[in-house]
């Protein structure tokens, strides 16, 4: 049975002033980068065939550190319509 699995990206620069920043490029904190590290040590143990990701990078910096922890390769995905 497949399993789907969502996450959203670690802490960016402009989510401790509350503001949302849409397609902008907002790079992530050292939170962000923590949490995303930590979301990678989670998932882990989980099952995975291949990771979509928008073509931001708070969102490909996420997705690698959950990719570390397995052998994605050339199945990793980014697409910016996956921000929309």
């Amino acid at each position: 049975m497949a399993k789907l699995i969502l996450v959203r990206h670690g802490e960016n620069e402009l989510s401790p002033a509350g503001r949302f920043c849409g397609h902008t490029d907002a790079v992530l904190t050292a939170t962000g980068l923590k949490q995303a590290e930590l979301l990678g040590s989670r998932l882990a143990g989980e099952r995975a065939d291949v990771i979509y990701s928008s073509d931001l990078l708070r969102s490909r910096r996420t997705a690698q550190a959950v990719a570390a922890g397995h052998e994605i390769g050339s199945h990793s995905l980014t697409h910016p319509r996956l921000t929309q």
